[in-house]
């Protein structure tokens, strides 16, 4: 989802083996007991986004009641570990003509459900306003700040993760032996036993680091050592520009607040915004230099609004379900 103010990213291609993917992880997803109410109101936008969505879930889904119907039979497990049970030929070649054409035919698309369930890969993802926490195979915990998704694989030679979209706070299991990589555009952050969050900015981004010690390494650059208390602005083509953060203003997002200090109230408008409910918009550009501070709830834009108009020069313009205008006061 994308706030209203910012140009819809073009429509990916409709490629089959995308789109086989994508449904064999929601399969792998509905019959995970980390299913939630959220996970059903995603997948059924999904289905109804394009009628090949439904033909390919119902294809996956086949597949898994199908896989399932084999879990006891012992047979099958014996063929699959390549230890034929002591049974007639006629048999075992009729069981193994079954399971060849089973998962022979989509064996790409099973690979997918089978990493997906068994902490191979995962994708992760938050609706507007939604923030979650996961705690990963190896310990490691992710928070995703409102429309956020990664994707994580996890290996014995590295912990690899891919920030798509929004914000995302790791706290990492120390683990000399396999790196945690977070790659966010052509930007790599790595750290071990450490916390630190990331947001993705268009084709930039932003990393602060709460605790330990991160190495960032972008596209034709030397890496850059982050230490506690420290943010990086990552954009293209440019030095990473490195700051001293307050890590409560930093990491207040993560306790559903937003701590604003002599910020322009476009940004902070941008800000509230990202968490949904009505969208708050400025009906004259010469607002947004009003400079703001204050903590405010992430999912009350009624009241920031409430505390601009009452401090600021600011009047309320129109108040409707969808948005909440604000105008110069004269």
């Amino acid at each position: 989802m994308r706030n209203s103010g910012e140009m819809a990213d073009p429509a990916p291609p409709r490629n089959a083996s995308t789109i086989r993917g994508r449904a064999a992880r929601w399969v792998a997803r509905r019959h995970s007991d980390r299913r939630t109410i959220m996970d059903d109101a995603r997948l059924s936008a999904w289905l109804a986004d394009d009628p090949e969505h439904e033909r390919a879930y119902a294809e996956q889904a086949g597949l898994w009641e199908a896989a399932g119907a084999l879990a006891d039979d012992p047979i099958a497990h014996a063929i699959l570990r390549g230890k034929p049970e002591p049974v007639s030929a006629a048999r075992r070649f009729g069981r193994m003509s079954a399971i060849t054409a089973l998962f022979g035919a989509c064996a790409a698309s099973l690979m997918v459900v089978a990493t997906g369930m068994w902490g191979g890969s995962e994708q992760y993802e938050t609706a507007l306003g939604e923030q979650r926490s996961i705690k990963l195979a190896d310990g490691s915990i992710v928070t995703l700040d409102t429309d956020s998704a990664v994707d994580v694989r996890m290996s014995d030679a590295e912990r690899r993760l891919v920030l798509q979209s929004g914000q995302a706070f790791f706290e990492v299991k120390k683990d000399a032996r396999r790196p945690f990589r977070v790659f966010v555009g052509d930007n790599e952050v790595q750290a071990v036993g450490t916390s630190f969050s990331v947001r993705k900015e268009g084709e930039g981004a932003r990393v602060f680091l709460a605790q330990g010690t991160v190495s960032i390494r972008e596209a034709g650059a030397k890496p850059v050592i982050l230490h506690p208390g420290q943010q990086a602005s990552l954009v293209p083509a440019k030095s990473a520009a490195i700051v001293k953060m307050d890590p409560d203003r930093a990491m207040a997002w993560r306790y559903g607040r937003l701590m604003f200090d002599a910020t322009p109230l476009a940004a902070a408008v941008a800000e509230v915004n990202r968490y949904g409910g009505r969208q708050i918009i400025l009906s004259d550009p010469t607002l947004g230099r009003v400079k703001v501070s204050g903590v405010f709830h992430t999912r009350e834009p009624e009241a920031f609004v409430e505390t601009i108009v009452a401090i600021f020069p600011v009047r309320l313009a129109r108040d409707d379900q969808q948005s909440i205008v604000l105008a110069p006061a004269s």
